[in-house]
């Protein structure tokens, strides 16, 4: 923590406030990271750790994937029952979507058993890398090749890339940069290695990330969930 560019010696403790905020896959990294931070942080306060102790502020999630025994079976039905009245999958493939999901040894039967598992085993993983392949695979990405729709905004053909690029230009502004502290600048990139990785492992099946949210909040942290409209892939359905 001490390795943070905002935490200037010249700062007092009152001026260090720690807000983290994330998007999409987020909903699993934002818990996790902020229940690191938190944990250190308390260490800190009480002499065990070296550091300069920050004010725990708030977590925010946008539009993100936490727990995917909830959010799952709204893939299909965001699909052709959104917001917007679009219908993006024929019947054929929405009842197959929707089979997938309920079918013995599916979708929801595999993040059961995934939840249940211990998954610092071999057998563990496999179980939640099986779930992850079966709800992201036959569900998912079923829609992602056949609707022609947006992945993360069903308002868009899949061709018209949203949402718009602006903030990498908003991040390198010189102003932007010294006001965060940092050197570099960003490099909006989506990396397929960290991808495959996290299929392996069933990551996306998990579903201890919920509950470091629910420890969170009974910490007293201040937790803000935004979700929009359009989004297929973190669809706010599965939050309302």
């Amino acid at each position: 923590m001490a390795n943070l560019p905002q935490l200037d010696p010249a700062l007092s403790n009152k001026d260090v406030d720690f807000h983290l905020w994330t998007e999409s896959y987020g909903g699993h990294y934002g818990p996790a990271f902020y229940d690191y931070f938190y944990e250190h942080n308390l260490a800190i306060g009480n002499g065990t750790e070296n550091g300069t102790q920050m004010n725990m502020g708030t977590l925010g999630i946008i539009n993100g994937i936490i727990d995917a025994q909830i959010q799952s079976p709204y893939y299909y039905i965001f699909a052709n029952n959104n917001t917007y009245g679009i219908k993006a999958v024929n019947d054929s493939v929405y009842t197959f979507m929707e089979s997938v999901y309920h079918m013995p040894n599916g979708c929801s039967d595999y993040l059961s058993a995934c939840a249940a598992a211990d998954r610092s085993t071999f057998h563990g993983k496999v179980t939640c890398a099986t779930a992850s392949n079966i709800c992201r695979g036959l569900i998912r990405n079923i829609y992602t090749s056949l609707s022609g729709r947006g992945t993360y905004d069903i308002r868009h053909p899949h061709d018209d890339p949203t949402p718009p690029d602006y903030f990498v230009d908003f991040l390198n502004l010189a102003d932007t940069q010294r006001a965060l502290g940092v050197s570099l600048n960003y490099t909006s990139t989506s990396s397929d290695a960290v991808s495959m990785g996290f299929g392996d492992y069933g990551d996306f099946a998990y579903p201890s990330f919920k509950g470091e949210l629910e420890a969170l909040l009974e910490r007293g942290v201040r937790v803000a969930l935004f979700y929009g409209d359009a989004d297929f892939t973190c669809n706010w359905m599965a939050q309302a």
